[in-house]
């Protein structure tokens, strides 16, 4: 059957039929049922090729010569031992790491799919993975989804029978430049961009992608044209391009003082002890004359200056005398005389010339041997008489229209009347030692006038 052909001017070759070979077609080719062809670990394949009639397909993709006993290295989809497939009932080999993985059909699943499976099977649920891909199981319900590159479930086999929706975030991402992908559902996505890109996919260059902001600024895209930048201090306009004046640069505050910018407008930061009023910060005691006091500093909101008197002065700048014994202190007994080495400022001058801190005792007797027969001897609270500014403590108390001086035997007659008037409403004329001003008024909140002067305003009791 073979077929002789010309092949030059004077010669000729045979093409043989299949199945034969050698020059003249008298040779029967080797097939891969021959007893004597053995491909170990792989699959034997007929190629009609004289040259190279049959040969081993191992499973790493190389060929080996059968007839030269060049067997393959071990495949996993093949049993060792008998090289036969591992994956049986049709079952479609396939190499993961080093390891085989059976895609069973026609109702088997396991291993090796020599396991039958329980319905319903994948062909009986057409499109219930959605654009997912249907696998069996030998667990209920038999079968389950496998999403491949859609959105949560990417890379995985899901087992709810949640059905796979298709995703715009799929293995390729749409979203361009370092884009990150969200999916929405049903298809949609949404590209969060880096800040130099803009667009649906982040496809397009932002306004801030070569950055126009000035000086540090920050730039914020609205879209590829649109941009804001946020000024770091001392910058201002669209790019950050123009500079704030410093408001300290004209503000002196001193040695003694640091210039702080608040909000556009110069303040003074004072070091501690002193301030300013607008104005460099000093020493609140500059200036300050506290003669022979002491300037101390009130530390208030804005440090101002005292004088600190010592005992015999007062006042803001320690310039009046501080007599205490104007003040009528209560001396009991006794009177009072300055003592600006106590602290009180004065000290109690008792009966014999006895000198006490505390007020003086009374004496038992009243000392005024003769009231007259119009007065008797009584007790005060301590009467400021001058010229000697010293008080006395018992006054002859007289009966109306008689006087003191010394005794109560004068009449005084119009003259009380005159000083019930100068006493005012609330006051109560008294008859004192002073034959010029012989009246005194006591007054109804404890107070007392030891004398009125009879050309003197009227109305000493308030």
């Amino acid at each position: 059957g073979a077929a002789c052909v010309r092949d030059g001017l004077t010669s000729y070759r045979c093409n043989c039929t299949s199945g034969f070979g050698g020059e003249f077609c008298n040779e029967t080719l080797p097939k891969c049922s021959d007893a004597n062809i053995r491909c170990r670990n792989s699959e034997c394949v007929e190629t009609g090729d004289p040259s190279i009639p049959v040969y081993c397909r191992c499973y790493d993709g190389t060929r080996r010569d059968p007839r030269l006993n060049d067997t393959c290295p071990f495949s996993p989809c093949y049993e060792r031992e008998t090289d036969t497939p591992v994956c049986k009932n049709n079952g479609t080999c396939r190499i993961v790491n080093n390891a085989h993985v059976c895609d069973c059909t026609g109702g088997f699943a396991g291993q090796n799919c020599t396991k039958t499976l329980k319905r319903p099977l994948c062909e009986d649920v057409p499109g219930v993975c959605g654009v997912g891909i249907c696998q069996q199981s030998l667990t209920p319900p038999y079968y389950s989804c496998n999403c491949g590159n859609y959105p949560s479930t990417f890379g995985k086999i899901i087992t709810d029978l949640t059905k796979c929706e298709e995703s715009g975030c799929h293995a390729q991402n749409p979203c361009q430049n370092g884009g990150t992908c969200s999916n929405k559902g049903k298809g949609a996505f949404l590209c969060q961009c880096p800040s130099r890109y803009t667009g649906v996919k982040c496809e397009k260059q932002s306004a801030c992608f070569n950055n126009p902001c000035l000086n540090g600024g920050v730039c914020e895209a609205f879209n590829d044209t649109a941009y804001f930048c946020t000024c770091p201090a001392h910058f201002t306009g669209a790019r950050c391009d123009l500079v704030i004046p410093d408001p300290c640069q004209s503000k002196n505050c001193g040695p003694y003082g640091e210039c702080r910018d608040i909000h556009g407008t110069a303040v003074c930061q004072c070091s501690d002890g002193f301030h300013h009023n607008n104005e460099p910060c000093e020493n609140p005691c500059l200036g300050k004359n506290c003669g022979p006091g002491v300037c101390t500093e009130k530390k208030n909101s804005t440090y101002e200056a005292v004088c600190a008197c010592p005992v015999h002065r007062k006042g803001d700048s320690c310039e009046l005398p501080n007599d205490k014994c104007r003040e009528a202190p209560r001396c009991g007994g006794g009177y009072c005389k300055p003592n600006y080495a106590s602290a009180r400022g004065y000290s109690c001058v008792c009966e014999g010339g006895i000198v006490k801190v505390e007020p003086c005792p009374f004496s038992k007797s009243c000392p005024i041997k003769d009231c007259g027969t119009k007065g008797v001897c009584v007790e005060t609270d301590g009467i400021i008489v001058p010229p000697s500014n010293r008080p006395i403590y018992y006054v002859c108390s007289c009966k109306e229209g008689y006087i003191s001086s010394g005794s109560c035997d004068d009449v005084l007659g119009a003259q009380m009347a005159t000083a019930q008037g100068r006493c005012g409403p609330t006051g109560k004329p008294y008859p004192s030692r002073n034959p010029n001003n012989p009246f005194g008024c006591w007054c109804n909140n404890g107070t007392h006038i030891p004398e009125i002067d009879a050309d003197g305003p009227a109305q000493y009791c308030v």
